[in-house]
C-alpha cells in the first residue's frame, strides 16, 4: 500500500463513506432533477471508487474508467454539461497531457512515470466536464501531488523512487473543480 493509505480497514470504509455523504450532499443541493442527480451521483461514485483502489493496489481499471468515458460523452450528445465538441477535445487532452508528460519523463528518467490509467481517466474526466477545466484539475493534482511528496520526503517514509498513485490526486482536484468552479446544469 502507499504510504498515505496505512490505514485500518474499518478507517478506510468510514473514509468512503463519509467522502461519499459529502459529495452526494453536495450534488443534491446543487442539482435540479432526479436525473441530473442521478447521472452526477454516477459520476462522483465512479471517482470515488478509482481514487480508493488506486491507493491500494495502484490500479484504474478499465471496466471503470472506459465505461466512464463513454458516458460523459453520451451525456454531452446533447450539450448538458459542456457542448458535445468541449467533451470530445475535453477527452483528447486529457489523455494526451498525461500520456506525453508520461513519454518525456519516461525518455529522461528511463523508467515510466505513470500508468495509462491515469490517462485514461483524465480523458475520462475531461470528457464529462470539457476541456476548459483540464487546466485547473492539472495544475490543482500535480500542486497537491507535489506538496503531499515533498512532506512525506521530509518525513522519511517515502523516498524518490517509490511509486505513488496520481490517480487520488486527480479525482479530488476534480471535486475541487467540480464542486466550487463549475455549476451542476444538464
Amino acid at each position: 500500500m502507499p504510504p498515505l493509505i496505512h490505514l485500518q480497514s474499518r478507517l478506510i470504509k468510514r473514509l468512503v463513506l463519509v467522502l461519499t455523504l459529502i459529495s452526494f450532499t453536495l450534488i443534491y443541493l446543487k442539482v435540479n432533477n432526479y436525473f441530473d442527480l442521478a447521472i452526477w451521483l454516477i459520476f462522483v461514485s465512479a471517482l470515488i471508487a478509482l481514487a480508493f483502489i488506486d491507493c491500494a493496489h495502484h490500479l484504474l481499471p478499465d471496466q471503470i474508467t472506459l465505461p466512464l468515458l463513454w458516458l460523459g460523452l453520451l451525456v454531452n450528445i446533447e450539450g448538458n454539461i459542456v457542448p458535445l465538441k468541449d467533451a470530445v477535445l475535453g477527452a483528447v487532452f486529457g489523455y494526451l497531457i498525461l500520456f506525453l508528460g508520461s513519454q518525456l519523463y519516461q525518455m529522461i528518467r528511463k523508467n515510466p512515470g505513470m500508468g495509462h490509467g491515469d490517462f485514461k481517466l483524465l480523458a475520462a474526466i475531461g470528457a464529462w466536464l470539457g476541456w476548459q477545466s483540464l487546466h485547473y484539475i492539472w495544475l490543482y493534482s500535480f500542486l497537491m501531488f507535489a506538496i503531499v511528496s515533498l512532506w512525506l520526503l521530509g518525513t522519511k517514509k517515502y523516498h524518490a523512487e517509490m511509486m505513488v498513485p496520481f490517480g487520488p490526486y486527480l479525482i479530488f482536484a476534480t471535486m475541487l473543480v467540480l464542486f466550487f468552479n463549475q455549476p451542476f446544469i444538464l
